[in-house]
């Protein structure tokens, strides 16, 4: 290994030292007891360095750059050929200097990759202000070299690299973001709907241009979780001015916008716009990822090559990527891609390569020339029994699915149906002994982590979970043994599934099977997916199946831990009163509220540590009503089984997986990969 290469252990270090402070600071608590929340800690005071001119600088400072830089050597020739112009000239004046994981790199090669979809690339040639770390707790500088925020968190100042470019060579500057913000996201043809993370109690915020490489958002009320945000969406926020205009009415000659848009089969000249900034189907569009777009969408495979302009290099100088192009295939079906990576046709894979597989994957090893790494899923449950708090509570709900829907609401019911679940034996059979056992609680390298989080009421039991129903009142059984509700019929709630990893169906049909051993008569169905999301929208879900992706940054991604949107299964009519302002949907109640007001709480609070606790909170209410009952987690189920080929380098065995908040692979910056030569 390389005197550049960086350990589990360094990088951690070099990251906690990139955030603030108390950005990966870990918090022990005590541990939760089994039939209430543990009582909040008492909240501590972030430690702050003296603020410079009332501004607190949160940003770490940046790394030096190297004295001299050099290039891929088909870069050389065509500056040789006067065909580009020299790499200083075509880096910033201060590039991102990416550390890489094992070893400095070597240029070449074509990466081999498949997909059954066009729309991944973004999750690989990554762009944007600044990135989640690779462990995923805190935020680094990317095309932004550094920020600012005021003491009083409301206002973000962001300095961009001078001198970066897009892939055609032109500037990249403030007046992109200006373009992105006044004529995109003000304009209500394009942006009908303005994004809610660019809002503070439903108060749009405000940007402008300070100079040509800086620019300040600036908002009514502070604003803690908006780096965050910017970690998670700015590559949204990222539009070739100088290219886009001429299809802008504002900027372009509207008779040639709209033959254009004519021409191009559309009936409005912002469907045309749409479609042209699409990043993943306009080969002209330029771009400011290591790989630039090269074919059309029709084509197969997807052929990206090198941007010659990226504007990043590794710590000896080689600008980056390593790698001279990418190709992606879209295959029939996943099963088709799985079958590709056994055979090591492909050089890494981390997506719908199916946990199922896993013995396949590791039995074909030595003759696919490839290894199997797992990244752990962040989100705490990657099979969550998600118990629907509206169940029964849609207008069109017969008598017993309200029955039904009381009793999924009663906490204890659901204290006495987690500890009715074997989760050893669904460890073991849908998950392949992958992962943990454990309840939808923050994994221990989370900053919200605190110890027995993910032990309340796990233990199997269901003698004692039978003893408590019982208690409860529903003693009485019918002819087949299955506990009665009031009108006399069975207790018989159904657990949703689909089929969109393997473990799935597997869960729900054993959690039926643990359920009806204890007397509710449940069922589960595996669904297909267009109908399940349409059913759990409308709130006729009793139980669902799906994993809780994003909880690392639940501040951000609290689908799975609030009623936040009709995609909320534990709740999503009260979603869709949350959503809408309180004038559709169910207005939750009790603790179901109060993690909303928690939520809120927390996206305005400038301090760092107190928006942990708010987080911390939230999870430990959860733990305390178990909306969701967690089976298994930290596996790999999510795009965490990467299967590399062993000349594919620079592959880190130890991230954190989060595609939902951090858009794993996109912390692992896969322009520090490289294909090692023979």
């Amino acid at each position: 290994m390389s005197t550049s290469a960086i350990t589990r252990r360094t990088f951690l270090r070099v990251t906690a030292l990139a955030g603030s402070a108390a950005a990966l600071a870990a918090c022990a608590g005590a541990a939760p007891a089994p039939t209430q929340p543990p009582e909040p800690e008492p909240t501590v005071a972030a430690t702050e360095a003296p603020a410079a001119e009332a501004t607190a600088t949160i940003a770490p400072e940046a790394p030096t750059a190297p004295a001299k830089y050099s290039e891929a050597p088909m870069l050389a020739e065509l500056v040789k050929a006067g065909q580009l112009p020299p790499v200083e000239e075509r880096l910033p004046k201060e590039p991102l200097v990416q550390p890489v994981v094992e070893e400095i790199g070597q240029y070449g090669g074509i990466w081999h990759h498949c997909n059954v979809s066009i729309g991944v690339m973004p999750y690989y040639s990554f762009e944007g202000l600044i990135n989640f770390s690779m462990d995923g707790n805190s935020v680094v500088p990317f095309l932004a070299k550094r920020w600012e925020v005021n003491e009083a968190g409301n206002e973000f100042t962001f300095y961009l690299r001078e001198g970066t470019k897009w892939s055609d060579g032109e500037p990249f500057t403030a007046d992109d973001l200006l373009f992105w913000f006044e004529d995109i996201v003000l304009n209500d043809e394009l942006s009908p709907t303005k994004p809610a993370w660019l809002k503070t109690k439903g108060e749009l915020g405000k940007l402008e241009k300070v100079d040509d490489y800086t620019i300040k958002f600036t908002f009514a009320h502070p604003y803690g979780t908006f780096l965050e945000w910017v970690a998670n969406a700015s590559w949204g926020m990222l539009h070739p001015k100088h290219y886009l205009m001429q299809f802008h009415p504002k900027y372009g000659d509207m008779d040639e916008i709209n033959s254009k848009t004519k021409e191009a089969g559309f009936d409005n000249w912002y469907q045309l716009f749409g479609n042209l900034n699409d990043r993943l189907v306009n080969p002209d569009r330029p771009t400011l990822g290591p790989w630039k777009l090269m074919n059309l969408p029709d084509d197969n495979p997807r052929i990206y090559e090198r941007n010659p302009y990226y504007f990043s290099v590794d710590e000896q100088g080689q600008q980056l990527p390593y790698i001279d192009g990418h190709q992606i295939e879209i295959v029939t079906s996943t099963e088709v891609l799985n079958f590709k990576a056994i055979a090591g046709e492909l050089d890494y894979q981390d997506r719908h390569t199916n946990i199922m597989n896993f013995p396949l994957f590791m039995e074909g090893r030595e003759k696919g020339d490839y290894r199997v790494i797992l990244w752990p899923s962040w989100g705490g449950a990657d099979a969550g029994v998600m118990i629907n708090q509206n169940a029964g509570q849609q207008a069109d709900a017969s008598e017993h699915q309200q029955l039904v829907g009381d009793f999924l609401r009663n906490v204890a019911v659901r204290q006495a149906l987690s500890i009715a679940i074997n989760r050893d034996e669904i460890w073991n059979s849908a998950f392949l002994g992958l992962g943990e056992p454990r309840q939808m609680a923050p994994l221990k390298d989370s900053k919200y982590y605190e110890e027995g989080m993910e032990t309340v009421w796990i233990e199997y039991d269901p003698d004692r979970a039978g003893q408590m129903l019982d208690e409860l009142g529903f003693d009485q059984r019918d002819g087949d043994g299955f506990r009665i509700a009031a009108d006399g019929q069975a207790i018989d709630p159904y657990i949703a599934a689909v089929d969109q990893f393997g473990p799935w169906p597997d869960t729900a049909q054993l959690t039926r099977d643990y359920w009806n051993a204890i007397g509710i008569k449940a069922t589960a169905t595996v669904e297909e997916r267009s109908l399940y999301y349409t059913r759990m929208a409308a709130g006729e879900h009793q139980v669902a199946i799906w994993d809780t992706g994003g909880n690392g940054h639940v501040l951000i991604y609290p689908y799975w831990t609030c009623p936040y949107s009709t995609s909320s299964r534990i709740g999503p009519l009260s979603g869709l009163w949350y959503q809408s302002g309180g004038t559709q949907g169910i207005e939750p109640q009790g603790d179901l509220r109060r993690v909303l007001d928690i939520l809120d709480e927390a996206s305005v609070e400038p301090d760092e540590a107190k928006r942990d606790e708010l987080a911390r909170e939230i999870f430990r209410i959860n733990l305390a009503n178990l909306w969701t009952i967690g089976t298994v987690g930290a596996s790999p189920m999510v795009k965490g089984i990467v299967i590399v080929k062993n000349h594919f380098r620079n592959v880190p065995d130890w991230p954190i997986c989060s595609e939902d908040a951090v858009h794993t692979p996109a912390n692992v910056v896969l322009a520090q990969c490289f294909i090692r030569q023979a």
